[in-house]
């Protein structure tokens, strides 16, 4: 069985690298794949008949879904609340299409994330990553050692998910700075070292 997972179906969009797992009703892994940021075809596997061992989905047998993200390291329950076509019931040589999937029991979406900047140190540009679990406002600000605000990276309303923001220090001389995000209720720093 093939289980179409677009790009278009997804609430919050996995990162890059993210781990999808099929699993079946007895928690065996079926099938997985990694998240490329395009459109997936995952393979369930069924039962193989012939063997006494279970070793795949019976026909009629639910599939489940797990999602591992690989930047903070957390394994949430996928949930298909929509499909396109067919379900989420195997049936041998079907095909089954996603329209619509959402986050269960995920750590990540209780949570905010600030990622340290990529490169770091670095001259020029740096890309700073973060998280964000719903649409919010999002306050990215640089700060000097003496705590001094020096630059405004981001302010703005972000969806929920991963997203990059780069940051020009062609205005700032060589040193360590702090770079802090604020949301309602969040705030994080990370240290950010400018070489000339």
């Amino acid at each position: 069985m093939t289980i179409g997972l677009p790009t278009t179906a997804w609430e919050v969009m996995p990162a890059i690298g993210d781990e999808i797992a099929a699993y079946d009703e007895s928690g065996s892994l079926i099938g997985s794949t990694s998240f490329n940021g395009e459109n997936i075809a995952l393979t369930i596997w069924g039962d193989d008949l012939t063997t006494d061992a279970k070793d795949g989905l019976a026909i009629g047998e639910r599939v489940t879904f797990k999602l591992w993200n690989s930047d903070m390291n957390t394994e949430s329950t996928l949930v298909v609340t929509k499909w396109d076509a067919g379900s989420d019931a195997y049936t041998i040589d079907g095909i089954s299409i996603a329209s619509n999937i959402i986050l269960s029991g995920d750590s990540s979406a209780d949570t905010h994330k600030l990622y340290q900047n990529v490169p770091n140190p670095f001259n020029g540009t740096t890309t700073i990553g973060f998280y964000v679990s719903a649409n919010e406002n999002v306050t990215i600000a640089v700060y000097n050692m003496l705590g001094e605000y020096v630059a405004e990276i981001a302010n703005d309303v972000f969806s929920a998910g991963k997203h990059e923001v780069v940051f020009n220090s062609d205005k700032l001389s060589q040193g360590t700075y702090f770079v802090r995000m604020t949301t309602e209720g969040f705030t994080a720093t990370k240290n950010m070292n400018i070489v000339k």
